[in-house]
């Protein structure tokens, strides 16, 4: 998602900060507003469509992965012929 929201990292940043080792998890209310914000931006974002399951167009899973991550994407065929 990082790609699509303007300034993610700045946005994030209180709540990567409870993942540091070491660090004691104390969840406030600057954490709350962080993980609103990013749930917002992604809810509205217009790089995201919902896949119409009744369509004849096809569905994709691309799988990417490795010793220590995996990601996906799902993603279906548009009239424009792009994912």
């Amino acid at each position: 998602m990082h790609i699509w929201i303007k300034n993610y990292s700045a946005i994030a940043e209180p709540l990567v900060d409870l993942t540091h080792k070491e660090s004691e998890f104390i969840f406030t209310a600057q954490h709350n507003q962080a993980m609103q914000t990013l749930k917002t931006k992604i809810i509205n974002l217009q790089a995201l469509i919902p896949i119409e399951y009744t369509s004849s167009r096809p569905v994709y899973l691309a799988i990417d992965s490795s010793w220590h991550a995996v990601g996906w994407i799902l993603s279906q065929q548009c009239e424009d012929n792009q994912h």
